[in-house]
């Protein structure tokens, strides 16, 4: 990415600021229309990345930390950038903001155009009116990021523990196929197989792999992924909580119900709920009520929040109860799976082992055979 310095003019207000972008073009997009640009140059370039779920935390805890001591955000967006202790990524975004706001930009145009930040988080911060409402709305992201984190770590962890124990057996099968049954092979002159081990790992290592590839490009293999029994489910349970945090959020930022779930859905992780919530919204604007336009909806937890209101503008409860209940309910459906995999990981692992001592005695059996007929 390559960060450009820029001047120009709007509504006879002189305008200077900092953008980025792929090339000029590209940078050039993320200035306001109504600017008229005067100059435009290159200053530098910037290893660009979104920061992740726990810069996002890191930064969240230190300005709600450093706001608390009644400092301005600009003192403590600037304490935080000297910070040795954050990433390279945050500390890239923290000048960023802290240029914009020396280049003479408000507080709102500079949090609202640091594209390094998560589009819910910037919404939110530039739409408080002083310390003590960010410092509340600081709290509430910090407890939805930290609420994703540890989701995301139940989600992971499903996913390593079979990996984990498959490698394990994997290593003891290499252990066993190539370093201990070439050397009873070489006394006793016995053959030592494992195909059917081989043939289980292989299978799940496949699974393994293919399910991997499906998380890692979940924007491409969206509508896959919830077709994949018992963790699809979990996969709909985790993004339906994401786009529930992020209409609440737009909603404490002043937005209506419709506008809300409409800037949730264009941030939508998951296609399938951005497109599911953008039919339901079409049919809304079409004249038809809630319970019209969610009644064909996947989402039975949605159905549910906003049936506990027929006020379309008092939605914010129902749906704070709907977050509540999706994040008992994903922490209780991943000890479900866990469950539900235990018996099944213990029983290939019984067989796998089965197998392995079978070979061994029949090999060791043949051996004696073979002494005993000399």
């Amino acid at each position: 990415m390559k960060l450009f310095y820029f001047e120009g003019e709007e509504y006879s207000r002189e305008i200077k600021g900092y953008v980025f972008g792929k090339n000029e073009t590209d940078a050039l997009k993320r200035v306001n229309k109504s600017i008229l640009i005067k100059k435009f140059e290159f200053v530098k370039r910037i290893k660009f990345k979104k920061l992740s779920q726990k810069e996002h935390l890191t930064f969240i805890k230190s300005l709600k930390a450093l706001l608390a001591t009644n400092i301005t955000f600009f003192d403590a967006v600037d304490l935080m950038r000297k910070n040795t202790g954050i990433t390279y990524q945050l500390k890239v975004a923290l000048d960023f903001i802290v240029n914009n706001l020396i280049a003479g930009n408000t507080y709102v145009e500079s949090l609202r155009s640091a594209y390094f930040f998560d589009y819910e988080l910037r919404v939110s911060l530039s739409g408080v009116s002083d310390e003590k409402e960010m410092i509340k709305m600081l709290e509430r992201l910090e407890n939805i990021y930290q609420n994703r984190i540890n989701n995301y770590k139940e989600f992971k962890n499903i996913i390593a523990y079979p990996l984990l124990l498959f490698s394990a057996i994997i290593s003891l099968l290499f252990f066993l196929q190539f370093y201990i049954s070439p050397i009873f092979s070489k006394t006793f002159n016995v053959k030592f197989n494992f195909l059917f081990s081989w043939g289980i790992i292989l299978l799940f290592s496949i699974i393994a792999i293919a399910v991997a590839v499906l998380l890692k490009y979940r924007r491409k293999f969206d509508k896959i992924i919830y077709k994949i029994p018992f963790l699809g489910n979990l996969y709909m349970k985790f993004y339906l909580l994401e786009f529930i945090e992020n209409t609440l959020i737009f909603i404490e930022s002043g937005d209506t119900l419709y506008s809300a779930f409409e800037k949730s859905s264009e941030i939508a992780t998951s296609k399938k709920v951005a497109e599911e919530i953008n039919e339901m919204l079409l049919k809304i604007k079409n004249g038809k009520d809630l319970s019209d336009a969610f009644k064909d909806s996947s989402f039975g937890e949605l159905i549910y929040a906003l049936s506990l209101s027929n006020d379309i503008g008092n939605m914010k409860k129902p749906l704070e109860i709907m977050e509540t209940h999706l994040n008992l309910e994903i922490g209780t459906y991943v000890q479900k799976l866990k469950k539900i995999f235990e018996p099944i990981l213990i029983s290939i692992l019984s067989v796998i082992i089965l197998e392995i001592v079978y070979t061994f005695y029949n090999g060791m059996f043949n051996a004696i055979n073979m002494f005993e007929g000399i």
